[in-house]
């Protein structure tokens, strides 16, 4: 991990600011109940007001404190929110994922294996009941996601 969230986390809640305008923005005009893969999820900036929002938030990342922080705060506000402490390149989801965000993780994965690794978790996203990946990658400033 080039930076060192935990150091991060540790000092402060809410160490990365409040959630993306694009991000809400974005999932406001989505139907509601969209399963969203988070990759580093940290301590939930996006995660957070996704379930409040009613979608279904699985997030991962490296960082065993920022995992930590966010099972308390979806505990405290009774939102049910997956977490793992896990690499996308070594951790890929087993269901069908309607969304996948990277909010300041992206271009973390410097290294082209891993970044093709991460992109391999599309294989689980299914579009419309079908098979068929329709990937498609809308950025927002820091914030990117795919979507079918």
């Amino acid at each position: 991990m080039p930076v060192k969230y935990d150091e991060y986390y540790s000092a402060q809640d809410d160490a990365l600011g409040p959630a993306l305008k694009d991000a809400i923005a974005f999932f406001q005009n989505l139907e509601v109940g969209q399963t969203v893969l988070d990759v580093g999820v940290g301590q939930g900036r996006d995660a957070i007001p996704l379930a409040q929002m009613g979608h279904r938030v699985i997030g991962i990342d490296l960082s065993s404190i920022g995992i930590e922080q966010l099972k308390n705060a979806a505990a405290s506000q009774h939102f049910n929110i997956d977490t793992e402490v896990a690499e996308l390149s070594t951790n890929s989801p087993t269901e069908r994922l309607d969304i996948i965000i990277f909010d300041r993780t992206l271009h973390m994965i410097t290294n082209t294996i891993e970044r093709e690794n991460a992109f391999e978790v599309s294989r689980f996203h299914t579009t419309a009941g079908s098979n068929r990946f329709n990937r498609r990658m809308q950025k927002h400033g820091r914030f990117s996601c795919m979507h079918g």
